[in-house]
């Protein structure tokens, strides 16, 4: 009988500090636009929001920076939106991966955030 009590009793102080962390994320989010937990993960928070956003403006295809060619710059934004996914996916999956694909997946999230650096200024329509 004592073990449902301590149970039950855990359950009801989980869900209140549950419910007391929405109200408290809640006014931050209507004060400051945003809650403590966008910046806890900030990588994920920021790919979250862009990922989207860089999908758009691959399929709107009106920019085009002077100094390459329109199959370069897709190739370009498909490296840069990749880096994205990967770091998205990798909040959402489980990733237990080995070693090797841990490695490759940083080299190209490593080459898509260079390359997002490198063409920021290219990013407009």
């Amino acid at each position: 009988m004592k073990e449902w009590i301590d149970d039950v009793w855990f359950r009801i102080k989980w869900e209140y500090n549950e419910l007391r962390y929405k109200v408290i994320s809640f006014f931050q989010w209507c004060k400051r636009g945003f809650s403590d937990d966008v910046v806890w993960n900030f990588d994920y928070s920021i790919a979250k929001w862009i990922l989207p956003r860089l999908k758009r403006f691959r399929e709107i295809d009106l920019s085009l920076p002077t100094n390459i060619t329109d199959d370069e710059w897709k190739v370009i934004l498909d490296k840069i939106i990749e880096a994205f996914e990967l770091i998205k996916f990798e909040w959402e999956d489980e990733y237990n991966s080995i070693i090797d694909e841990y490695k490759e997946r940083e080299k190209k999230i490593k080459e898509g955030l260079r390359l997002f650096v490198e063409h920021y200024g290219d990013l407009w329509v």
